[in-house]
């Protein structure tokens, strides 16, 4: 059992560090704090961040807490940055390496999280097989024997996922469904549902 579990905690060492070399952020992308993360303001403009879920605690210094105060799911790496260099008066370019760096750390840890890139086109695995229902539809992954359902909703995103449209061209075709639900709520739960079928492996390439 022991070398069992050696094995695994080095399997598991080993793909963290192949997905921590893959993160490649740039300043297009957009980041929020992930929704167990409470925020707790502190003296010398620093902040400390409680993970609700593991109990950790995180505290940032004045620099790093700025950068936490404007990730708010809408400004972008650069424009935080730009932000930060104007507000300290520092190099943009050196400021966009140290935010890189917060980021990654942050991502590691589970702290914040990446917000789906909008010009993405979600495509669904030629392998997965969808069988529609009269009240939602069924996935089915023959790779991984994955069964799994969708309420009438997520049937409807399904059916947008063509390889052809964009996330926002999706958003907006639900949004278009459901005119009496905020525009934004359809938002996060489409981006929701799309980035669960990703890493489910539904969608690929």
């Amino acid at each position: 059992m022991v070398v069992i579990d050696t094995i695994v905690s080095l399997y598991l060492s080993i793909i963290r560090g192949l997905l921590e070399r893959r993160i490649s952020l740039s300043e297009t992308n957009v980041f929020l704090l992930a929704d167990k993360i409470l925020v707790c303001e502190c003296a010398r403009d620093e902040i400390v961040l409680f993970n609700i879920d593991n109990r950790s605690v995180y505290l940032l210094n004045h620099t790093a807490a700025a950068v936490i105060r404007l990730t708010d799911g809408v400004r972008n790496l650069g424009w935080v940055a730009r932000k930060v260099a104007w507000d300290f008066d520092t190099k943009t370019n050196v400021v966009v390496r140290d935010i890189k760096k917060i980021y990654r750390k942050l991502l590691k840890e589970g702290v914040i999280a990446m917000t789906p890139d909008s010009s993405f086109i979600p495509k669904i695995k030629q392998e997965t097989v969808i069988r529609e229902e009269d009240d939602g539809a069924f996935i089915f992954d023959p790779v991984t024997d994955e069964l799994s359902a969708v309420n009438e909703t997520g049937l409807l995103v399904l059916r947008q996922i063509d390889g052809k449209r964009t996330l926002v061209d999706i958003i907006n075709t639900v949004a278009s469904e459901f005119s009496e639900v905020e525009p934004d709520d359809i938002r996060r739960d489409v981006e929701a549902f799309v980035e669960g079928l990703v890493d489910r492996g539904v969608i690929g390439a």
